[in-house]
């Protein structure tokens, strides 16, 4: 499994839990970067990733599990 290295912390406390029920599991963590994520699952060295779904492939299929707003943030201006 891989997933990108902002979202492995989402990630640390479920599959420990998980992994502790279902101790004959062998599960690999791998934490690259999107492009890198996206090469791996195409090359079968990973059998399911969390991504960013940017320019996928044909073969890819994304299924969305959260949406999320990009907001443009400054620091306001203060009159002078």
């Amino acid at each position: 499994m891989a997933a990108l290295p902002s979202a492995m912390h989402l990630l640390a406390a479920p599959l420990q839990q998980w992994l502790a029920q279902h101790p004959d599991v062998d599960l690999r963590l791998y934490d690259p970067l999107n492009d890198d994520l996206l090469a791996a699952l195409q090359r079968g060295e990973v059998d399911l990733a969390l991504g960013v779904a940017l320019d996928l492939p044909p073969q890819i299929k994304a299924i969305a599990l959260v949406q999320n707003c990009l907001e443009f943030l400054t620091q306001a201006l203060r009159n002078a």
